[in-house]
């Protein structure tokens, strides 16, 4: 299956993310910026355990490395952050983008 691109609004900021054979996939620089981090390189090394999986896509800034979390790497980001501006995001990511993941990750579903 080729890389599909989809975009969720959290207010005025967007959350994209990839259907690929492998399942659904977030961008976590919309996630990190949302939470207000600044590297989520760092961020991600600090929880441990967390995949390097990247994808070339198409972005406004034109084709560009992108770095792709599953939903359990956004839930241990969501758990572990300390920003004002997690309670609400997180409220909405497990309203909202949590169920619809789910239906896609075939992990999920065993």
């Amino acid at each position: 299956m080729e890389k599909m691109m989809f975009k969720a609004m959290y207010g005025d900021k967007a959350v994209r993310m990839v259907l690929d054979d492998d399942g659904l996939r977030f961008m976590v620089r919309d996630v990190c910026d949302i939470l207000g981090y600044n590297n989520p390189n760092r961020i991600l090394n600090r929880l441990g355990n967390t995949r390097r999986e990247y994808a070339r896509l198409k972005t406004d800034g034109g084709i560009q490395n992108v770095r792709l979390v599953t939903d359990d790497e956004v839930c241990k980001l969501l758990c572990n952050a300390r920003t004002r501006a997690t309670p609400a995001f997180a409220d909405w990511y497990f309203d909202t983008l949590s169920p619809f993941s789910k239906m896609f990750n075939r992990r999920c579903c065993k």
